[in-house]
């Protein structure tokens, strides 16, 4: 396959090379790569995680369905606690783990990486911000996703690429996008401020989480995390109409879970604030006594 502008840079922080053409959505990207790995290993069942964005997991399932694959979705996570490793087997094509997930935490593989490849299953990684490959390095898989959206990059292209094995790479194939989109993407993952502004966007999340967990009332969900703090607000709270009341702040987004998982009545309590850029020093007191 002929290589696009920017391929240095993805292969680098991937950890493999472009084995497919570039989509014009993450969605498609992750089609191509269950196809992949269902034309590699023969067989017809995939696992999505409960860490993927529900509408890219619905989307995957919709796109998939119509192909005579069988598709498990699993349901969210917001704890990370969903057994993986348990769920492997020798008829699965693929396991699907998307980091950070929409709670902002970040995952991964462990245990189930190692079992998957035993039993021939593909481990693929959908990366939702590609910053996080300047800071965790090449994921844990043999197949990885990467979109094109990110706050901390300044980016938000149409763009969704599969980078893995070089053994998974297809033939040929005509790209839905032009190779300015992934040269962009790539200069911007190229650029050497990239660390440093990620590693900024975490601090601030951490700046946030220490001063929320002082906070009567309310509970850290997220462990380990990038750039979004995840907030238990109580039993009896409603995220959604907490959001009205906090105050404006330039680098922080608020959004409730409820909004990504309508049909999940029990995450209405949830509220997700993201870091998306430099956030001013007082601005963890202000969520604080927004909160209070």
């Amino acid at each position: 396959m002929r290589s696009a502008p920017g391929d240095d840079a993805l292969a680098v922080l991937t950890g493999g090379v472009s084995v497919a053409a570039a989509q014009s959505d993450v969605v498609g990207a992750c089609v191509l790569a269950v196809r992949r790995a269902c034309d590699a290993t023969g067989r017809r069942r995939v696992i999505l995680s409960g860490s993927l964005h529900p509408v890219t997991a619905a989307a995957i399932e919709a796109a998939l369905a119509p192909l005579a694959i069988e598709i498990e979705c699993l349901a969210p996570d917001p704890l990370g606690i969903e057994d993986l490793a348990g769920r492997t087997g020798w008829d699965l094509a693929a396991l699907v783990v998307q980091s950070p997930d929409p709670f902002g935490t970040l995952r991964g593989f462990g245990l189930a990486a190692s079992l998957c490849r035993e039993d021939g299953t593909v481990p693929v990684a959908v990366i939702a911000d590609p910053a996080l490959l300047a800071l965790g390095g090449p994921p844990d898989a043999d197949l990885v996703v990467v979109g094109g959206h990110s706050p901390l990059l300044g980016v938000s292209l149409p763009l969704g690429l599969v980078y893995g094995r070089a053994a998974l790479a297809e033939g040929s194939g005509e790209t839905p996008v032009s190779g300015a989109a992934v040269e962009t993407l790539g200069a911007a993952l190229a650029n050497d401020g990239l660390a440093a502004r990620a590693r900024a966007a975490n601090d601030a999340a951490e700046r946030i989480a220490a001063r929320l967990r002082r906070v009567r009332g309310l509970s850290l969900v997220s462990g380990q995390r990038f750039a979004t703090v995840a907030l238990y607000l109580g039993e009896d709270k409603d995220a959604e109409a907490m959001v009205p009341c906090l105050p404006r702040l330039s680098g922080i987004e608020a959004v409730p879970a409820a909004r990504l998982y309508p049909g999940w009545p029990e995450l209405r309590p949830l509220l997700l604030l993201s870091v998306t850029g430099a956030i001013d020093d007082d601005a963890p007191d202000r969520l604080a006594a927004a909160l209070a």
